[in-house]
C-alpha cells in the first residue's frame, strides 16, 4: 500500500539509559521513504518515550527490509521494554449500560495500563448476573465481550460520540442477528 504512513512506538526504558537510548534509535541508515521522526519524552516520567515517523513508502516493503529489523533489535532489549499505545479515552471504573431491548447492566472496568488499550472487568445485570469480560478500547472504538455463567456470550461494540458518551450494538455471539442498541451512562474524557 503507497502513501504516507506513520509508525509509532512507546517505550519506557530503564532508568538512566535515555543516552543511550537515543543513539541506538537513530539508524545508521534511514530506509528508503522515511520522511521525519520525532522523539517525545513525558514531562513526568523522563523515562517514557514516544518515537514515531512518517514513511512515504510501500509498508510491506518498508516491514520486509532486513536493515529495518536488524536496526531496531540492535536498539532492543538492553534500555527499554514496549509498553504498546495509549488509549484516547479512560474508561475504567463503574458505569452503566442501557440497552433498547431493556436490559440494563453495570459495568466494571479495568484499563491496563491505566492509559492504555486493554480492558478487563465484568458486567452485572439487574437480577445480580454477573459475567466477566475483557474487551479494547482504541481511538474512538469500544469493544467489550461478556462471558455470562448461562454459556453465552455478549459482545458491546460503540463509538465515542462528541459529548465522550459511547453508543453501539451488542449482540449474543453465538446469535449475531439478535442485536439491540446500547449506550453508556457515563461520558469519558480524552
Amino acid at each position: 500500500m503507497d502513501g504516507v504512513h506513520a509508525f509509532l512506538t512507546v517505550r519506557k526504558l530503564k532508568a538512566g539509559s535515555y543516552e543511550n537510548w537515543l543513539r541506538a534509535w537513530e539508524p545508521d541508515e534511514w530506509p528508503e521513504g522515511a520522511r521525519q521522526a520525532y522523539i517525545l519524552r513525558n514531562a513526568g516520567d523522563p523515562d517514557e518515550v514516544i518515537a514515531f515517523g512518517f514513511f512515504d513508502t510501500d509498508v510491506e516493503k518498508l516491514r520486509g527490509d532486513p536493515a529495518c529489523g536488524r536496526s531496531y533489535d540492535r536498539r532492543g532489549g538492553s534500555v527499554h521494554k514496549e509498553v504498546g499505545t495509549m488509549s484516547e479515552y479512560r474508561v475504567a471504573g463503574r458505569w452503566d449500560v442501557h440497552q433498547s431491548n431493556g436490559y440494563h447492566a453495570l459495568f466494571e472496568i479495568g484499563q491496563h495500563p491505566p492509559d492504555g488499550n486493554d480492558l478487563v472487568g465484568s458486567a452485572t445485570l439487574d437480577d445480580g448476573t454477573t459475567g466477566g469480560g475483557s474487551g479494547r478500547v482504541e481511538g474512538d472504538k469500544f469493544s467489550f465481550r461478556v462471558e455470562w455463567p448461562n454459556g453465552s456470550v455478549g459482545i458491546y461494540e460503540g463509538t465515542f460520540g462528541a459529548d465522550g458518551r459511547i453508543s453501539g450494538q451488542t449482540f449474543d455471539e453465538a446469535h449475531p442477528g439478535s442485536q439491540a442498541t446500547w449506550f453508556s451512562g457515563a461520558n469519558f474524557e480524552k
